[in-house]
Order: C-alpha cells, then sequence, then structure tokens
C-alpha cells in the first residue's frame, strides 16, 4: 500500500538520521528514539498484515497466518518502544494469533477461519496504535 511504502521510507530516514547522531556521539532524546522505533514498528506490522490479507484473499491460509504472527510481533515491539498497553481486545487477538501461529506450525494446514477472525483483530490493533501515534 502506498501509505505503508511512505510510513515504512519515513521510519528508516528518521532511525538513519538518529544513527548517524550516535554515532556522532550526540544526544538523542530516548524519546525521540523509542518514538521512530515504534513508528517503523508499526509499519512493519501494517506491511505484513496487508501480505497476510492479500494471502487470505487468494485461499493461501498458511501465508497468511505466517504474516498475521510476524503482524502481531511488530505491534507488540512497537507497543513496547511506545511503553503503550493494548486494550483488551488488541491483547486478546495478539494472545491468540500468537497461539494460531504455533498451531499453523505444527499442522499441515491452517484454518482459514481463523485467519479471518485474526486479521480482523490485527487491523484493529494496527488502528488502535496509529491513533496512539498521531497524539
Amino acid at each position: 500500500m502506498p501509505q505503508t511504502k511512505k510510513n515504512l521510507e519515513e521510519a528508516a530516514t528518521q532511525l538513519k538520521a538518529v544513527a548517524k547522531d550516535l554515532e556522532a556521539g550526540n544526544i538523542v532524546a530516548a524519546k525521540h528514539v523509542d518514538f521512530w522505533l515504534t513508528k517503523a514498528a508499526h509499519a512493519l506490522a501494517d506491511w505484513h498484515y496487508y501480505r497476510a490479507k492479500e494471502s487470505w484473499g487468494q485461499s493461501e491460509a498458511k501465508d497468511a497466518g505466517r504474516d498475521l504472527v510476524m503482524a502481531a510481533n511488530y505491534l507488540q515491539n512497537a507497543a513496547d518502544s511506545a511503553h503503550l498497553q493494548f486494550g483488551p481486545d488488541s491483547e486478546t487477538v495478539l494472545t491468540q494469533v500468537f497461539k494460531n501461529g504455533k498451531l499453523e506450525s505444527s499442522e499441515t494446514h491452517t484454518d482459514h477461519n481463523w485467519v479471518a477472525n485474526d486479521l480482523e483483530g490485527i487491523e484493529n490493533a494496527l488502528n488502535e496504535l496509529g491513533k496512539t501515534l498521531e497524539k
């Protein structure tokens, strides 16, 4: 998605600037670093979400499941960097995605229905975090 690409590029540019400042020995506020780490992780979660949605639409549930697990991982990393506690619905879906990811890796197929439910939950978590980043 164009907005996802833009967000990834912006976060990469800002993180490179932070790295350059740190390499030069400049002091960089931890809050600034955390903000751009959060933005990068959010953008990566968004990217994996759209990949999962595309795979699910093509009836490739196992690939969609893998991307959902990656999206959940990046969402959790983003929340950690932002010092954010997700609401109960998002926490539940993240836990469910990780649980389903473990099942997916041990079974020969991935249930198309749980992928659909997890897609919706991940989208809600992305929106929840996105609203926090806008503040």
